[in-house]
């Protein structure tokens, strides 16, 4: 009994070494304790390789001049929990197609919503999550039908009550994928 009572006390001792850039970081940019979160790579690194936030991209969409089924994609940033990042999408003059959007950003940082306004700035519709979050990502999807030769803003900004690490994370980056589904 003595012996198992030594070796159970010897394993509960143990505890695991987590290499740096071995996990993605979480919600809040939260990593296994004397880890930080890499701003380039949402990594859970050492606090030496800690590298700081940074994005250069600025989203643009190619006009779509046909409602032939088809996909484009745009990245880009929103730099503060009150910012806004604008994509523009025109719609061909000869026909209204059902238009998908989907954005994927880190969990890392603050999360994001897309809001689809009107020639007029009136919201037609907003993202809500479409998938968990897997490999330090997830997604948020919208879908509304164009109408033909009208041109939305794709508005692109915090989810309202979402983490931002007390403002310390307040910022994010982005992939949005535009799908031209049907006429």
């Amino acid at each position: 009994m003595r012996a198992w009572l030594a070796s159970f006390a010897l394993v509960a001792a143990c505890t695991p070494q987590i290499e740096g850039g071995s996990y993605y970081c979480g919600p809040d940019e939260s990593c296994p304790p004397d880890e930080r979160c890499d701003g380039a790579t949402n990594l859970c690194v050492v606090p030496s390789d800690v590298t700081a936030f940074a994005c250069a991209d600025v989203p643009t969409l190619p006009v779509i001049t046909s409602c032939t089924p088809a996909k484009t994609e745009t990245h880009g940033c929103v730099w503060t929990a009150d910012g806004h990042t604008q994509v523009t999408l025109a719609m061909p003059a000869d026909c209204g197609p059902r238009v998908e959007a989907q954005l994927i950003f880190p969990i890392a940082f603050m999360p994001l919503q897309t809001t689809v306004r009107g020639a007029g700035g009136a919201a037609v519709a907003t993202s809500s999550a479409c998938s968990a979050p897997h490999g330090g990502v997830t997604a948020s999807c919208v879908a509304f039908d164009g109408m033909p030769g009208q041109t939305y803003t794709l508005d692109i900004a915090s989810a309202p009550g979402g983490p931002t690490c007390d403002g310390a994370c307040a910022f994010n980056r982005f992939a949005l994928t535009v799908s031209i589904l049907r006429p």
